[in-house]
């Protein structure tokens, strides 16, 4: 970041309650630069550290990084040029995802597309796949997130977040640029976000807050952001082997509520609209099979879970009775 070619910029490291050298290092940092503020704090997670980032800010507009990613050397000069030259509130460019040495695993470049009003805008969130949703491959106009909900959950924040700024854009460009390396770690927060409880419900509460979110500011989008909710809500219980099994039963009963309350709202606007196959052009055919019954049978996605869940039990039984004899 310091090595940007785009040199007038204002950076803002947070240290969220680091146990190794890191507040040593950015400290050095600080004395080094004069555009760079450190601000140490005790842990209080990715949403926290994110708001008081925001809150010790003072640039015209605000972009993130993630604690172990990097960016292009010419990111933000492109990018803001871009924002500059449109007057616009967000810029979205593509990243690579990268492993801990540098190799690119995959990367994900967005076609030029350029929207000029908040309906249109929130419509492209609504209906993109939730990759749109991250909040580090973008830059923002800083008046966005005046007036916006900041989450308390550990889990999910961008889930929060970005919904209430894309309702607030009013003008969004996505460029072709690739200029973010998005490191993927098998310890990661993302990889480990289903291992327990607190996580799990703290996803939940994600989740839920945009559906009543987008029925309040854009009802015509809930079909599209309610069958995301339950599909994405329910996957992560396949991953149930790591959980201990008392808590995935309290979480598999309180999901099962919730799901079967929002059926009939989802049911009726599909009806309504005429909406049966819920607008999923981008997914191949295994998907939308999933997806359509994720929208129209949740009770027997449930039912499937649980008896997944029976055998797994019985199967944890068996081994255990193997090991005893051992």
């Amino acid at each position: 970041v310091v090595n940007q070619t785009y040199q007038n910029i204002e950076i803002i490291i947070v240290d969220d309650g680091s146990k190794d050298n890191t507040p040593q290092i950015c400290d050095e940092l600080a004395s080094k630069y004069n555009n760079i503020k450190v601000i140490h704090q005790e842990n209080k997670g990715l949403a926290q550290t994110r708001s008081v980032g925001f809150n010790a800010s003072c640039g015209e507009y605000i972009a993130f990084v993630d604690s172990d990613d990097y960016i292009d050397l010419t990111a933000y000069e492109k990018v803001i040029k871009v924002l500059e030259d449109n007057d616009c509130d967000i810029v979205q460019f593509g990243y690579y995802r990268v492993d801990a040495d540098g190799n690119i695993i995959d990367e994900r470049r967005w076609p030029r597309l350029e929207l000029n009003n908040s309906h249109d805008v929130f419509k492209y969130f609504a209906e993109a796949d939730d990759i749109v949703w991250y909040t580090w491959d973008k830059i923002y106009r800083r008046e966005l997130f005046f007036n916006i909900e900041w989450p308390s959950t550990t889990r999910a924040e961008d889930y929060f977040r970005t919904p209430q700024l894309f309702a607030k854009a009013e003008k969004f460009i996505a460029t072709p640029y690739i200029l973010y390396y998005y490191v993927q770690h098998t310890d990661s927060t993302n990889r480990n976000a289903y291992a327990n409880k607190s996580k799990l419900e703290d996803l939940i509460k994600a989740y839920s807050f945009i559906v009543e979110f987008t029925q309040q500011k854009f009802p015509e989008f809930l079909p599209e952001i309610l069958w995301r909710k339950l599909n994405r809500i329910i996957a992560p219980f396949t991953n149930y082997r790591i959980i201990g099994l008392d808590d995935y039963h309290e979480i598999l009963d309180g999901l099962h509520e919730k799901i079967c309350s929002t059926d009939a709202r989802l049911k009726y606007e599909l009806k309504r609209r005429d909406l049966k196959r819920v607008r999923l052009k981008s997914y191949n055919f295994k998907k939308r099979i999933k997806a359509y019954i994720c929208v129209n049978f949740p009770k027997l996605v449930m039912l499937e879970l649980k008896i997944r869940f029976v055998f797994y039990k019985l199967n944890l039984k068996f081994k255990n009775l193997s090991r005893t004899r051992d």
